[in-house]
């Protein structure tokens, strides 16, 4: 569990969380590079524009509404 991480400003590269709960985890303004959060259970603290270069599942994306599903960068795969 990562429990209030502040990410805030920070460059992750190929990073994953699998089965990780993101409560608190602040990734405000962070870049990403295929930061794949599929697997990962939300609660994080985001703007939109921080989660470009993330991989995230469908219902995740749902789950984080109310993110714009068309938000440009974030890339939605299942599986």
């Amino acid at each position: 569990m990562l429990r209030d991480v502040d990410f805030t400003c920070a460059a992750l590269t190929r990073t994953a969380f699998p089965d990780s709960r993101l409560t608190g985890t602040d990734f405000s303004r962070a870049t990403m590079d295929r930061v794949d959060l599929r697997g990962a259970e939300p609660g994080i603290i985001f703007d939109p524009s921080s989660l470009r270069g993330a991989v995230v599942t469908a219902g995740q994306l749902v789950e984080m509404a109310p993110l714009p599903a068309g938000s440009p960068g974030i890339l939605v795969e299942d599986g």
